[in-house]
């Protein structure tokens, strides 16, 4: 390599001081001899680093992507020391026993580690009293809690009251909505504007469209 260098920079020289067409083609003959021994030693060192790293990854994976070598079995197994407490040297008792052993060697006998398994499927419903809750009138209770949770600064209803109104005097509101509630329930049906305010009076946050926003 060094030699290859210094006549590249010979001949680099050379031309600068006689920029001949004869010292033009040696420079070139020498820089394509240069390039070319370059790639050479390149592609030897690619070959070594990956011959290196294939011995090395067989050296490690040989013992599980092969066969077993023959010299891994020298030694036989000649007996077994079986559940009772006696050693067998029968051959099928201990073509038997051994894969047992094996099996048993990640299995805890242990109460504690029982199988939390569980269906898979599991019918969702829901208990009574949940199930009566969304029937029951609405309390005074549930009214106060919804105008003391509303948001400042919005109307309510039609008549245009703004919300710190009503929070003047929560309570007495409360039971003013709850007698209208029922009134208007046994009615069976709430005017436009009705049901209006009610919406608007349990409207909690978020988009108007959606069920749990009230």
């Amino acid at each position: 390599m060094a030699a290859k260098v210094e006549a590249v920079n010979n001949a680099i020289g050379l031309f600068n001081v006689a920029p001949t067409d004869e010292n033009k083609n040696g420079l070139d003959t020498d820089k394509a001899a240069l390039q070319a021994y370059r790639a050479s030693i390149k592609e030897r060192n690619e070959s070594k680093k990956f011959a290196a790293g294939l011995h090395q990854s067989e050296r490690a994976t040989k013992h599980f992507s092969r066969a077993p070598q023959h010299n891994y079995l020298r030694t036989p197994i000649t007996e077994l020391k079986q559940d009772n407490g006696s050693v067998t040297k029968d051959p099928g008792k201990i073509a038997d026993g051994h894969p047992r052993y094996g099996g048993n060697l990640f299995l805890s006998t242990s109460p504690d580690l029982v199988s939390t398994r569980t269906a898979v499927y599991h019918p969702l419903r829901l208990a009574k009293l949940l199930r009566d809750t969304p029937a029951k009138p609405v309390t005074a209770s549930g009214f106060y809690w919804a105008i003391m949770k509303s948001t400042n600064e919005k109307a309510p209803g039609p008549d245009r009251l703004p919300i710190e109104y009503y929070k003047l005097v929560p309570s007495l509101w409360t039971r003013i909505y709850e007698v209208i509630h029922d009134f208007q329930l046994s009615k069976g049906k709430m005017t436009k504007f009705q049901r209006r305010a009610h919406l608007s009076l349990l409207y909690k946050a978020g988009d108007r469209s959606l069920r749990d926003k009230y």
